[in-house]
């Protein structure tokens, strides 16, 4: 089966955008290198359009356009590649006679969005103050705030003077970098963020001074780190401009002299020095770069008006490939696609590189023990591989308990690993010198012979004490948490406390049935100085089973729950997402959250893993930050960034 991507171009006034070298007109879009283009398609009015895909999956598009006074910077979306589109939401605006354009979007892997454009102000004495502004949004393009500024100086004025044409590019180490054209060094520059923009270095790098008045930079990072930049460069010759590339090998600071030809414009009309410039690059799935621009050759287009064009494309040639450029595809994942089929409750540890993924069996193992598979990118898993029968970690004749073998949080702690599974509706602790155990019991026993008790979970804080999240079945599912002692053994019984339960008439108490009073599932993680316990509730065959949070300045609590609630529930694809944890990446710049879903969305069983990006962002109304998660998903995404 031939694979498929899309492909969106955006055009605007006055010239032609090429793709691979190919001629594209408004009445007559031809194929280009492998490429069939859909006929142009008007958006709404306004200039400069630049177009990125969130992780919804919709398309975010930002543009400059007139508005009585003054110029503003918009954005529109569509959810459905395309072909509809939202009605425009004011980023920024200006009523004065600033110089307000080339808005560029970005999804940070927080989850947040940040717009850079370019503000040119004037100022008295023919003076102008060149930004470039960044405004953020955080909750997916609704509302927009000022976040912080990457370039700020006053110059005397000159058109060339200004900064210009600003892109983002977010690496997978977290680090947020901004590339630009500076009228000062009649070049390409970029400055980086440590902390996702909300600072900029002082430090300014050069990336591209081949020839005088290098601009609009376009940039992409290869899977296996080089950075690729391409722009618009002045040429002597002929007063001619042409695209040229350049390229990083140590994430952006320091870039290659060289500066290869991408494109140099063959049917020049003589009437304009402008012969290829504004260029764009992308990567296709397939590794290869794909190069789009301007140029005056053949084509007019109406001003003032944004076009669009998709193509579904089956590519065979593009951007032309350097040493430098590696064939390699993104790695992607989905959850639809789950490696771990029967996986119920899960927990995944990361201990030196590795992960080590515990979880209910959902198979006849359920009555034998725990199983652990393994990984080194939390989406390929290696097992059952435990050191136990049947590639079980914990087996039932080294533990109390006979049956009904559920979960199975671990922690290590001085080399040794503790396992806190559920056996017959009663918590046991075992110990084992390998995460991939065997984990036995000393003395064979449950932690408490009554009431019954399932679902523990161990959170050990910044001072060292460590506290196990636990469910007790008293007239309901309820959270309770406890102490636990030094050697992680036992509970500290007068420290048992309550934290919540389900409440009637809330989304804890689902319409659909089977109907009950559930939460369980608990789980804790600390942030920014807040405890968040996260739960689910329903009963887990119910499509209502959702994980919602609560917060406290403290451990034991008390606990508010999030009015927010749930952030991860049912949709028309995915039912009974619920029993979550959470889990870094391999580079720890991203967070993720485990948890089970239905088999389908008509069969319970067998449950099976699904993992997708979660972040914290912050409350607009002050307190806790919020905590968010991008799911269910069973939409293809990016695998967990690696080291």
């Amino acid at each position: 089966m031939e694979k498929y991507m899309k492909l969106f171009m955006l055009l605007t006034v006055c010239s032609c955008i090429l793709c691979s070298c190919k001629t594209i007109t408004a009445k007559s879009i031809i194929a280009a290198d492998g490429i069939k283009w859909e006929e142009a398609k008007k958006i709404v009015p306004g200039n400069y359009p630049r177009m990125a895909e969130l992780r919804d999956g919709s398309l975010m598009l930002t543009f400059e356009h007139g508005i009585k006074g003054g110029v503003a910077i918009s954005m529109i979306k569509s959810s459905d590649d395309g072909v509809t589109w939202s009605r425009p939401t004011r980023i920024a605006f200006t009523t004065n006679k600033h110089d307000f354009a080339n808005a560029f979007p970005l999804q940070l892997q927080s989850g947040r969005i940040l717009v850079v454009f370019r503000d040119h102000i004037p100022l008295p004495n023919k003076n102008v103050n060149y930004r470039l502004p960044v405004y953020a949004s955080d909750n997916n393009g609704k509302t927009w705030y000022y976040y912080s500024i990457v370039e700020n100086y006053k110059k005397t004025s000159y058109y060339l003077d200004g900064v210009w044409e600003p892109i983002f590019l977010q690496l997978p180490n977290g680090e947020l970098q901004c590339y630009y054209a500076d009228g000062r060094d009649h070049g390409i520059v970029m400055r980086y963020s440590k902390n996702n923009g909300k600072t900029w270095s002082k430090k300014k790098i050069k990336v591209a001074t081949c020839k005088k008045g290098d601009g609009m930079p376009g940039i992409v990072q290869l899977p296996n780190g080089t950075i690729v930049a391409d722009f618009e460069s002045g040429e002597t010759k002929d007063k001619l401009v042409v695209v040229r590339c350049t390229f990083s090998k140590d994430n952006g600071r320091t870039w290659s002299k060289k500066c290869p030809l991408v494109y140099e414009a063959h049917n020049k009309s003589g009437k304009s020095k402008w012969s290829a410039s504004a260029p764009g690059i992308a990567r296709l799935e397939d590794g290869r770069l794909i190069a789009s621009f301007q140029t005056d050759e053949n084509v007019k287009y109406k001003k003032g008006i944004i076009y669009m064009m998709r193509a579904g494309v089956k590519i065979r040639r593009g951007f032309p490939e350097k040493s430098f450029l590696k064939k390699a595809k993104q790695k992607m994942f989905s959850n639809e696609n789950t490696q771990v089929k029967t996986c119920a409750d899960p927990f995944i540890l990361k201990y030196k590189n590795t992960y080590y993924l515990y979880c209910t069996a959902e198979t006849y193992l359920t009555d034998l023990g725990i199983p652990v598979y393994k990984s080194k990118d939390l989406v390929n898993w290696e097992g059952p591989c435990g050191k136990g029968p049947n590639g079980l970690a914990l087996y039932k004749d080294d533990v109390w308990g006979n049956k009904m073998f559920w979960g199975g949080d671990v922690v290590e702690k001085n080399g040794k690993f503790y396992m806190y599974p559920t056996t017959e509706e009663h918590l046991i602790v075992a110990v084992s010198n390998s995460p991939l155990g065997p984990f036995k019991q000393k003395e064979k026993k449950p932690m408490h012979k009554s009431p019954k008790e399932i679902d523990g979970s161990v959170f050990i804080d910044d001072n060292g004490k460590a506290y196990i999240y636990f469910i007790r079945l008293e007239g309901g599912n309820k959270v309770y948490m406890a102490e636990l002692s030094k050697d992680l053994l036992s509970m500290k019984n007068k420290t048992i406390k309550f934290c919540l339960e389900s409440e009637e008439g809330t989304w804890e108490r689902g319409p659909n049935k089977p109907r009950a009073f559930v939460t369980e599932g608990a789980y804790t993680l600390k942030h920014n100085g807040y405890y968040y316990l996260t739960y689910t509730a329903n009963h887990f065959m119910s499509k209502d089973y959702a994980v919602g949070y609560a917060t406290s300045k403290k451990p034991t609590g008390p606990w508010k729950k999030y009015k927010g609630n749930p952030i991860l529930s049912a949709t028309e694809k995915v039912h009974g997402p619920g029993n979550g944890m959470f889990v870094l990446s391999p580079d720890n710049s991203e967070m993720f959250i485990a948890y089970h879903v239905h088999n389908s969305t008509n069969s319970v069983w067998p449950r099976k893993l699904a993992l997708d990006r979660a972040y914290f962002k912050k409350n607009p109304k002050g307190g806790p930050d919020i905590l968010v998660v991008n799911g269910p998903t069973v939409e293809k995404q990016p695998v967990p960034n690696g080291p």
